[in-house]
């Protein structure tokens, strides 16, 4: 049965010694914003965390982006406004945020993590696409106020992000990609939105959802399990108009690099969470890895950001605290959560296992 959020805990060893670190790892989805996208990737990657996960507890959890719910609609924070009106980039921000601190609080409520501001709960978030984006936004927001959250309310300080882990991102310029200029045409077009939207529901009152699933796989190309997830999309109360929305702000907001250097880019080395007891005050571990060709994102732009932003390999310990920055040259595609969830989850072990402060040769699985 299809969620709108994912859970599993990833366990030490029964001869594990001590009591064990945990870290909350959440996934951000990209859009569409259905978190059961990446299923496969969260149990590919529990099985690449568990081999070495004796110092550790993971929990591995996420969920669907606002107005994208294939159960009740979710409502704003704070907001009376109808919870049957598309979410814009700032609120679902917003909304990842709040979803973020309710899925800390269930966390220690459900398991007894010993919180406190002087133990803080350690979390690692993961972005895909423009899940990176409000990944980058979240922790700038929190790192330029850190005792204000995104609505002005004040700060959980019973969880600390420890790092971020952003996948193919769409944090620079989308409307100059390949795909961001295609779509560019059609969102100014009057009326597509609504012609999309009312295609799409024709074809769900029209097909019974067998058959509408075979005809999304058959269309795309999708594995069972995708295409089930898009027909699930496909038939949501809100599903296609949300994407759409989204995807219009997100070609007008997604533009220039605009983070401030000291609250994200320029960061200060970190030492091992685990062996220190002043987490909240060191700034979150960055990891990026880019596609090669992604058509979501510029070439020429992803290099610049990489030229300007990345620490360099050979880097010393002035640039320790800089974002980690990659392109992958395996030819995985943007949307690697259909049929590519196995590599990624391995590279991204490795980066989880260097920002949980294990050993530093687990960046060898990255170049596997």
């Amino acid at each position: 049965m299809l969620s709108d959020s994912l859970h599993r805990i990833v366990s030490p060893s029964n001869d594990a010694s001590g009591s064990p670190v945990t870290f909350l790892v959440y996934m951000i989805p990209g859009n569409p914003g259905l978190i059961e996208y990446y299923r496969e990737f969260r149990d590919y990657l529990a099985t690449n965390l568990a081999t070495d996960s004796n110092k550790v507890q993971y929990v591995l959890g996420g969920r669907s982006l606002g107005g994208f719910e294939l159960s009740a609609p979710t409502s704003r924070p704070n907001d009376a406004t109808s919870s049957t009106s598309p979410f814009n980039l700032q609120e679902q921000v917003s909304f990842v945020e709040t979803q973020i601190k309710a899925e800390a609080k269930r966390l220690r409520d459900e398991h007894g993590h010993p919180c406190a501001s002087t133990n803080p709960l350690r979390i690692i978030l993961i972005g895909h696409s423009i899940g990176a984006y409000i990944l980058l936004e979240i922790i700038a927001r929190r790192q330029a106020q850190p005792n204000l959250d995104h609505g002005g309310n004040p700060t959980d300080a019973t969880f600390d992000i420890a790092g971020g882990i952003c996948l193919f991102p769409t944090i620079v310029d989308i409307a100059k990609s390949p795909s961001g200029r295609k779509v560019s045409l059609l969102a100014n077009l009057p009326g597509v939105p609504s012609v999309v939207h009312t295609i799409a529901k024709m074809l769900c009152f029209l097909l019974p959802s067998s058959t509408l699933q075979s005809f999304v796989q058959s269309v795309t190309g999708m594995p069972s399990h995708g295409a089930s997830v898009t027909t699930a999309f496909l038939q949501s109360r809100n599903g296609v108009r949300q994407a759409l929305y989204l995807g219009k702000h997100e070609l007008n907001e997604v533009t220039q690099d605009k983070w401030v250097e000291e609250h994200l880019w320029n960061i200060s080395p970190s030492s091992s969470p685990i062996s220190s007891q002043s987490s909240q005050c060191r700034p979150p571990k960055l990891y990026f890895f880019w596609g090669d060709n992604d058509h979501w994102v510029d070439n020429s732009t992803r290099d610049a950001v990489i030229a300007a932003r990345a620490r360099q390999a050979d880097a010393g310990k002035e640039e320790g605290g800089r974002p980690w920055m990659e392109v992958d040259v395996t030819g995985l595609p943007h949307g690697f959560c259909l049929r590519h969830n196995e590599a990624v989850a391995r590279k991204v072990a490795g980066y989880i296992e260097e920002i949980a402060g294990l050993s530093s040769d687990k960046r060898d699985r990255r170049n596997k």
